[in-house]
């Protein structure tokens, strides 16, 4: 079962019955706050010519700084206080920016839950000699006693470290490849799924694809129209008849 729905994930939330799923896995909004100043939504782009900070993923007038950029404490921590009513033993995965992981762990630690580190890191593509490359990203394992991860026969699933390009043919700016999640999801096997920021429809993709109930929410309708043509397309494969 795959279900995607066009809804804002907080009012959606108000709807579910207590332990509805035994997972969550979502990408929520990021919070950027590399220099001081103006949280990104309210700067100004700045004058440049560089492909890089005009594109839809780095310019401020974009999709990703103006909407996906400043998902801060207070906002996190409200979306998380409301899922744990969700399931019985707390079990989530969430991709997150670096300056958000001191908020999961806050959180995790007064809701006596635990927390790993996963890393998705992706191959140099921009190289600034200032700083550190940005070629990681975070996946926070946030879970309860009870929670065990499951046996399989391949080993790299346990791997903290996950080596993936990013996805060639984007639906979503920030869209996160569908075999680094089939991968996590090999090891959690849950029942249902609950993924409140769907944007691309990766996660419901991956869920399908391993034949895991799955329960979706996007609030922009394009990128909801979009993911929901991914899906169906998908199961419409499963459909024809091997020759």
């Amino acid at each position: 079962m795959i279900e995607l729905h066009n809804v804002d994930c907080m009012e959606y939330l108000a709807t579910l019955e207590d332990n509805s799923f035994d997972l969550i896995f979502t990408d929520p909004p990021y919070l950027y706050n590399k220099s001081p100043g103006k949280p990104y939504s309210e700067r100004k782009q700045c004058n440049t010519k560089s492909k890089f900070a005009n594109s839809g993923l780095y310019s401020y007038n974009g999709d990703v700084m103006r909407k996906m950029a400043c998902f801060g404490e207070i906002d996190l921590i409200e979306f998380l206080n409301k899922t744990l009513r969700l399931m019985n033993k707390y079990n989530a995965y969430y991709f997150c920016s670096e300056s958000q992981i001191p908020f999961y762990f806050n959180w995790a630690n007064k809701n006596n839950l635990m927390v790993s580190v996963l890393i998705w890191e992706k191959p140099l593509s921009i190289i600034n000699k200032n700083r550190f490359s940005q070629n990681i990203e975070f996946i926070l394992r946030v879970y309860n006693y009870g929670t065990a991860l499951k046996k399989v026969n391949e080993n790299k699933c346990y791997n903290r470290v996950k080596k993936y390009n990013s996805p060639n043919k984007k639906i979503h700016p920030t869209e996160k490849p569908t075999a680094l999640i089939g991968e996590i999801l090999k090891v959690t096997r849950p029942k249902k799924i609950f993924d409140p920021f769907a944007g691309s429809g990766a996660i419901g993709l991956a869920s399908d694809i391993l034949g895991f109930n799955y329960v979706g929410c996007e609030l922009d309708t394009d990128y909801f129209e979009e993911a929901q043509k991914r899906l169906q397309q998908h199961q419409s494969q499963l459909r024809i008849p091997m020759q």
